[in-house]
């Protein structure tokens, strides 16, 4: 099991790259499939066309993403970051169920 010190060492050592509200879905859907940028607008219709660029923009400086041919594409960088942050998601999802099962049992 992850322990939190340890998860927090982490995401400070990546929280530079990972930082927005929309990177971490963005690496998401990139992870899936090489995607353009209007495709990612039509899956995420709450973002801004502006935001949208700027965040890609970021990531693409930040090492997270590259852009080939119109299609946009997870590094390594970006595909061990999604990585934690799933693992992270993971681990926390199980503390928090561990933690309500012992709240049950103490009932």
């Amino acid at each position: 099991m992850v322990h939190m010190a340890e998860m927090r060492e982490v995401f400070d050592d990546h929280g530079k790259k990972t930082g927005g509200k929309w990177t971490n879905i963005l690496l998401y859907i990139i992870s899936r499939y090489p995607v353009r940028f209007n495709k990612i607008k039509q899956l995420l219709p709450d973002i801004t066309s502006r935001t949208l660029s700027l965040t890609l923009g970021k990531m693409q400086s930040n090492g997270l993403i590259y852009k080939e041919s119109d299609l946009y594409k997870n590094t390594n960088l970006g595909t061990l970051t999604l990585t934690t942050v799933l693992d992270y998601i993971e681990n926390v999802k199980k503390l928090e169920s561990d933690n309500s099962e012992k709240t049950v049992e103490n009932t």
